[in-house]
Formats: C-alpha cells, structure tokens, sequence
C-alpha cells in the first residue's frame, strides 16, 4: 500500500483521506482502506492485526493498485474530527477466501509519526475584542482591537454611511484598508487612516481572517475626527517698487494681503535680498515703528545678501505714500492705516536689491 496525503489545514468538514491500494503478485480479493488519526501527542492505538477503532472504507477488488484518490473509485475514507492539529497512519486489509491480511501500517511522517503535523481542522473563525478608534486627529485615526484566540490578518472596513453589505469583502460603498495578511498574523491588531476629512464621522467595522481563511467581521463603530478651529496659513508677496539700485534713505510702503475671514497674524517678516558691489559699510532696514537693524556687509567683488527682518504689529502705519496712494490705500484716505513702511538705508556701499519678499503666517477662522 502507498499512502497520499500533503499537508494542510481545513476550513470546513468531513475531510476525505486518500491512499492508493495494490497488493503486488497477488490476485483476487477485495482490498479495503483502513486509517487511524489522533490528535497530535496522542499515540495510535491499533498494531498488527484487526483494530477496532480503525475506520474503514468501502472495498474494492484486489489486486489494484487503486487509487482511491478518484471519486469514481468510492474508496476515500470521510472524516468529520473537531477542530485539533491531527496526525494519522494508514494501511489495506486484504479480504480473500474469507481471510483478512493486513499490510504495515504507514505515516505521513514515518520518522516523528507520533509528534509530526499530517493536518489541522479549523472550522472557527478569530474572536473580534476591545474595538477601539483612541483619538483621532482631524484627518487620521488609529483603529486597535484584539483576536487572542488565534492569530489573523488586519483590515478596516470603512466609509461615512455605514453602508457595509453581509459578509462580502468591502462590498458596496465602502472603503477597505490595505490587508495585513500573512507577514505576519498578530493577535493585537492596530490599522491607521490617513487623508480623512476634518470634523467628519466615519463608520467602520474590522475584520480578521486565521490561516484557514475563516473570517470574523465585527458590528459597526463610529469615530468623528476632530475639526479643524484655525488652519495655518503662510503667505508670499513683494514689497512694489523696491528693486534696483538704492543709494540714498528710501521708502516704501505696503499692505498685507490676507483673503481670509478675520486673519490672526502669527509672525511676518521682510525679506531682503541682492548685491553688494564691493567695500564694506551698512545697510539699515526699519519697519514701521520699531527700531532699525544694521546689517554689516564687506566685499572684495560683488557678493549677494540676505537679511531677514520681523515686522511688528503689521498693518499698523498711516498711509503717508502722497505721491502713489494706490498700494496701500485699501479703500482707506491718505493717512489712515492699514500700512506698511519699510526704510533701506545703504551706508558707504553700493547695493542692487533684487526683491523684497513679504512672508506671512497666519490663522483664520474658516
């Protein structure tokens, strides 16, 4: 007799064991499959000779070989065991002119029979517990929940609805995260969002998956992420006019161009950037009403600059440019805020400024 069996485990039962019978150079006779299985540390009980708790199965004539393996055959032996990790042996009883001749038993694993894995039953699917969604952030969240009966894979159901349909696999107008499959199972479970909406309430259930492909999929939750009060924002712009070559005091005023409802300037800043052409002197920058700053600059040819000055209490000067109102009238007569002014003051150096940036930080309420 040879034996065919690869392991595996089986979701679902009966499970049919299969062998190939044959008794060489002996005709006639009816050849029947015999099998033992017990769970794994559990020794077999039958030997030589007849058994009475081995299973049996339908014969066939003799001398084969027959492989009971075809279902034409009707020889596999159906088994129905509760979920265990299993090994099992196998032989022929040969049945002719009323004697019964038993061939060897034989294992999967001939060398560890009593201790080697032949197959696993696992017809339950993970335990699903402790769902939580923590904290979330206004457009990421963190889902955990445990499977501590056995380990399986991760994955999140989810969308603003609540819309999942039975058991399919992020049927309808769901989402479904990535799957954390095999690499590998866990029993704690934890899957991110990301790229959510703020001030949104998303549903979601879980779902695990063991080895056997048996799925638990949990009841509906909820999370709302958290809203967003007062965005950030940084904005870009140029002071008009204050390019090219500046060789005496000159000034310049400007406005803070901040489209957003009811702006909180965080910080705001100039800055100034050109040429020097050589020598060595100062170039004084003031905003508004604070004080300057003194840039030391020395260069044998011409070298490019860089300075950075804050601008306090932005938007707090008078609108004095008389002979070119528009930039910083705003709707407002000559003479009333909101502006700007800024002072360069180049000392025993010739300088190019090539522009003078404006950068804005800002909150608004949206």
């Amino acid at each position: 007799m040879e034996e065919l069996w690869s392991y595996g485990v089986a979701s679902s039962t009966p499970l049919y064991l299969t062998m190939i019978m044959e008794v060489p150079g002996i005709s006639g006779g009816t050849l029947y499959p015999q099998v033992e299985y017990k769970a794994i540390g559990t020794a077999f009980t039958c030997g030589a000779g007849a058994c009475v708790s081995a299973i049996e199965g339908s014969g066939v004539a003799g001398p084969g070989p027959v492989d009971c393996g075809i279902v034409g055959n009707t020889c596999a032996i159906s088994i129905t065991p509760a979920d265990e990790v299993y090994h099992w042996q196998a032989r022929v009883r040969h049945n002719k002119g009323g004697s019964d001749y038993y061939s060897a038993w034989v294992s999967f694993d001939d060398v560890n029979p009593e201790t080697s894995t032949d197959f696993q039953i696992d017809t339950t699917a993970p335990g699903i517990t402790s769902v939580s969604s923590g904290t979330p952030g206004t457009n990421s969240a963190t889902i955990t929940w445990n499977t501590l009966s056995e380990i399986s894979t991760s994955r999140v159901e989810y969308d603003t609805s609540g819309t999942f349909i039975g058991g399919y696999d992020c049927a309808g107008t769901s989402e479904c995260t990535a799957l954390a499959d095999t690499s590998p199972r866990v029993n704690a479970h934890s899957v991110a969002f990301s790229n959510l909406s703020s001030g949104t309430t998303y549903y979601y259930r879980v779902r695990s998956k063991d080895a056997a492909g048996n799925e638990s999929i949990s009841s509906n939750y909820s999370f709302t992420t958290a809203s967003i009060s007062q965005p950030a924002k940084t904005t870009k712009a140029y002071i008009d006019g204050a390019v090219g070559v500046v060789s005496a005091e000159t000034t310049y005023y400007f406005t803070l161009n901040l489209p957003e409802t009811t702006p909180a300037v965080q910080n705001s800043y100039v800055e100034l950037f050109g040429v020097v052409s050589g020598g060595s002197g100062t170039i004084t920058l003031q905003v508004n009403g604070a004080p300057a700053r003194a840039y030391a600059v020395e260069a044998t040819s011409p070298t490019l600059y860089r300075f950075l000055y804050r601008i306090p209490s932005p938007g707090t000067e008078a609108n004095l440019n008389i002979e070119d109102a528009a930039p910083c009238t705003n709707g407002n007569p000559l003479g009333t805020p909101p502006c700007n002014k800024a002072i360069i003051t180049p000392a025993t150096v010739s300088m190019y400024v090539l522009s003078a940036r404006i950068i804005t930080t800002y909150a608004y309420t949206p």
